[in-house]
């Protein structure tokens, strides 16, 4: 069992349906991972600029603003 488990900040994950980026629990929660291209192409369809930032090669930000 994980920390965030122990802390309740996670369900248990299903490991027979996590893969390919992304994270199933037990109790329905889907955790799913994005790149900058996602977010630009999801920004796209808004019509707004869009800045993505990318954090320790893990996290990445997209900061949107109206045009």
């Amino acid at each position: 069992m994980t920390k965030k488990q122990n802390e309740k900040l996670l369900a248990e994950i299903d490991y027979e349906q996590t893969k390919d980026g992304i994270i199933v629990c037990k109790d329905g929660f889907k955790a799913i991972t994005y790149t900058g291209n996602d977010f630009l192409k999801l920004a796209a369809a808004f019509h707004v600029d869009a800045n993505i930032y990318e954090v320790d090669n893990s996290t990445v930000f997209c900061e949107m603003r109206k045009k």
